[in-house]
């Protein structure tokens, strides 16, 4: 494979006209929460499903004053796509002219053997306390015991893409070891199913995982704000992080 060659991805290209504020979710699961985008961006969901896939928008703002349009297309991984409506490969283009909600089914296939997509329904009975733990080992600075929890979404990476594997466990050295974050109490904790059941999300009102880092004052990261562990998958061992 050349260095030139397309590493296909799925996108969704969004614009927002007006006071228009976007939320975007794929099979139930956030992407792109109550944001607006008047000059135009792109998502990559990373919660895919061979086959059918559900996604839903909500526009929010003024009635008479508030517009979008979106587009889901496979494209190559690392350019910027055009505008929604312009992209080759497109598999479904949406456009609101007025706030509401809309939800529209697309087909993709090329979705790797995630950890996800033969897993069963189930309750989130014990997440509370899972997500509480891993809480507590960060704040421990335990990385054995933190990276145990992320052995789903570290699969998924090697899967997909096996550098980001690496890069995850460094970041979880920096974050625990490094002596720059600390752990911090996030807001209220929404959980809701995803994928069906076969998974769960975990977010606050602004979109963040519930497992948050600040950087200390007088360090390098000073300011910085990390949120994790966003969407929560039960196994053998328990439950573990899919996707922060």
């Amino acid at each position: 494979m050349s260095a030139h060659a397309c590493e296909e991805t799925l996108s969704i290209a969004y614009q927002t006209g007006g006071e228009g504020r976007l939320h975007i979710l794929v099979n139930e699961a956030t992407v792109h929460p109550h944001l607006a985008a008047p000059e135009g961006n792109w998502v990559a969901p990373d919660l895919l499903l061979p086959g059918e896939n559900l996604l839903e928008i909500e526009l929010t703002g003024p009635e008479g004053a508030a517009s979008a349009r979106l587009e889901v297309f496979s494209g190559c991984e690392g350019t910027f796509p055009a505008a929604p409506g312009a992209n080759a490969n497109s598999l479904l283009t949406v456009e609101l002219d007025t706030p509401g909600r809309v939800s529209e089914a697309f087909s993709y296939d090329d979705v790797p053997d995630y950890i996800y997509v033969n897993s069963e329904p189930t309750d989130n009975a014990g997440l509370d306390a899972a997500i509480d733990h891993l809480r507590e080992l960060a704040q421990a600075g335990d990385v054995d015991g933190f990276l145990a929890y992320q052995e789903p979404l570290l699969h998924d990476a090697r899967l997909s893409h096996p550098e980001r594997a690496g890069m995850l466990n460094h970041m979880a050295m920096v974050l625990l070891a490094g002596g720059e974050f600390d752990v911090v109490e996030p807001e209220e904790i929404t959980i809701k199913p995803v994928l069906g059941g076969r998974a769960y999300q975990a977010m606050d009102a602004r979109g963040q995982g519930p497992l948050q880092f600040v950087g200390r004052d007088g360090s390098q990261s000073a300011g910085q704000t990390l949120a994790q562990a966003r969407i929560w998958i039960k196994t053998a061992e328990g439950w573990r992080v899919l996707r922060n």
